[in-house]
């Protein structure tokens, strides 16, 4: 099976060169960026919290971004590249490996839909179909979609797609059923009907539920954060939207983020909550608690 590519990696970089505020003196080239478990000969990987103990003595990468606290854990011939806050180190470093992985581009293969050649679907607005697409008869585009919320609240937990920035916040009245609700009804706008105000920007800009990545960038403050917590009424959050190798906590177990990359094919974890436990469920049947 070939190998699903959603992200095409810059040119092979140094450590050195990925690291150079940090003056370190090695020009060996990273292959890739990946997990503990899954990283091997000249990836480079991370290890930010004391939980995957096992998972980092026994990882075959060549370089790791880690903690000086940590950095005693892991073999000896792994290069220990030690840092203060690992995730947002690991935020810049795959900026330069895959510069435009957080920028959206879209398929120009799209076109608007002719209803008068396909009678037999029935079309919300705005749909575009691309290249190669086939679609059953009798089959209604945008039904599934008017049934789910953008965003839902259970017990002290939001889930929503991308994330809540401090920036979507301050912009709404911050009623989940109001929200909810302004997004189903925004299947029937039109482009134009949306940018004719601020609704678009609000509602599908990079701050908004669907397109946020900022918490795998630190954007946000701890005490921003938690501010936003206190007045949203929950204690944690959980988004997708960004592909990882696995599922990851970022903010002391506060966000967690659970995009492990299923759509490839090859691998995929649960977020398994039990007790007010978060655990990670892998492809193999095992429970890591985050």
């Amino acid at each position: 099976m070939k190998e699903a590519v959603f992200f095409k990696k810059n040119k092979p970089l140094t450590i050195e060169s990925l690291f150079s505020h940090l003056n370190i003196k090695n020009k060996d080239k990273v292959k890739d960026v990946k997990s503990l478990k899954k990283s091997g000969i000249n990836d480079l990987t991370f290890f930010d919290s004391l939980k995957y103990k096992s998972e980092a003595s026994n990882t075959k990468a060549s370089f790791c971004i880690t903690t000086a606290k940590l950095e005693k854990y892991l073999p000896n011939k792994v290069q220990k590249i030690v840092v203060k806050n690992v995730l947002f180190e690991l935020a810049k470093v795959l900026k330069k490996i895959y510069p435009n992985a957080d920028i959206d581009y879209p398929d120009n293969s799209l076109k608007s839909v002719s209803k008068k050649t396909i009678k037999s679907v029935k079309f919300s607005n705005n749909v575009l179909i691309g290249k190669n697409v086939k679609i059953g008869k009798n089959t209604v585009i945008g039904r599934w979609l008017r049934s789910k919320s953008t965003i839902i609240k259970i017990n002290d937990i939001m889930f929503t797609h991308g994330g809540i920035s401090k920036e979507f916040f301050s912009s709404v009245d911050f009623d989940l059923e109001k929200i909810n609700r302004d997004m189903r009804e925004s299947i029937d706008l039109s482009i134009d009907e949306m940018v004719s105000n601020n609704f678009y920007n609000i509602y599908f800009g990079e701050k908004s539920l669907t397109w946020y990545r900022g918490y795998y960038y630190h954007d946000i403050t701890d005490k921003q954060l938690n501010k936003l917590l206190d007045k949203i009424e929950a204690k944690r959050i959980v988004v997708g939207h960004s592909s990882n190798d696995n599922i990851l906590e970022f903010y002391d177990n506060i966000i967690y983020c659970v995009d492990s990359s299923m759509k490839l094919g090859k691998y995929g974890e649960i977020l398994l909550i039990k007790n007010n436990v978060f655990y990670r469920g892998t492809l193999d049947g095992e429970l890591i608690e985050l």
